[in-house]
């Protein structure tokens, strides 16, 4: 058999000691090549996307209360911006959302932050029945209704002992807007006769203020009551209170008196004596 003579690549591994791939496998490993720098893009691309965030949808929580609306948008990855001033409203109760922006079934991405206005409740309420009741007792369930007292005088009454109301404006039951002012009757009791032991013309008298001074003032502020009697106007009392808190003074005048009771500058009672 004839011996085959050495090619160039029998000549270069025997001088080097390499070999050629084969040539198929010369073929292939540029597009081997190109497939794996595909793949790694591709995982690249998925990564980023996995990193963006995702799409969730707003739920509509109008009409609940704010407490459970929050916890419904945090269970679908958003949150809640409750907005602090309470809007009215004659169908939904207070306390409940009245309003979302975005509104609820819109497509959002996860972390989205949703605003809630919220109901403070009717615009309107009704004057309660506190004829009879003491003067304390009456000013509670009035505040309790969102009324203010902004008048008050005492007259003799022959059945309703003193301290107590005989009479209220505007009239139990009726429909008023939230914070309206009313108007007290206090009874002075039964009018007495003139002891014999007092001097003549002497009319020296005395009654208790009581006022719930209003909320919407700094830290403190001064509270001051004037009293206007035979004798003339006279500030019978000048200190710095809290907001919020329950004035109880007894002032002292010469005949009849015109109680004039001020917080930071603003008439908030006026009783009449």
């Amino acid at each position: 058999m004839q011996k085959r003579g050495m090619g160039r690549e029998d000549i270069h591994e025997a001088a080097w000691g390499e070999t050629y791939p084969h040539p198929l496998v010369s073929c292939l490993m540029p597009g081997v090549a190109v497939l794996a720098i595909m793949a790694m893009l591709l995982v690249g691309i998925r990564a980023w996307q996995l990193s963006l965030p995702r799409d969730t949808t707003i739920p509509l929580v109008e009409g609940i209360k704010v407490e459970d609306a929050t916890s419904e948008l945090h269970k679908n990855g958003l949150e809640a911006d409750v907005v602090k001033q309470q809007q009215p409203s004659e169908t939904i109760p207070a306390g409940a959302v009245t309003k979302q922006e975005p509104s609820g079934g819109q497509r959002v991405k996860v972390g989205r932050v949703v605003r809630l206005l919220v109901s403070s409740g009717s615009a309107y309420t009704t004057v309660p029945d506190v004829r009879e009741l003491s003067e304390g007792e009456a000013r509670e369930r009035l505040i309790t209704a969102g009324l203010v007292v902004e008048a008050e005088e005492s007259a003799f009454h022959a059945t309703i002992p003193f301290d107590r109301v005989i009479d209220i404006t505007p009239a139990p039951k009726t429909k008023v807007e939230r914070m309206s002012g009313v108007h007290l009757v206090i009874s002075k009791g039964v009018e007495q006769k003139q002891s014999a032991g007092l001097a003549e013309g002497s009319s020296l008298r005395s009654t208790v203020v009581t006022v719930n001074l209003p909320t919407d003032a700094p830290e403190t502020a001064e509270a001051r009551i004037d009293v206007t009697d035979d004798d003339g106007k006279r500030t019978v009392y000048q200190q710095h209170r809290k907001p919020g808190e329950t004035l109880v003074e007894t002032v002292q005048g010469n005949g009849d008196m015109t109680i004039e009771v001020f917080y930071n500058d603003r008439l908030v009672l006026t009783k009449k004596y």
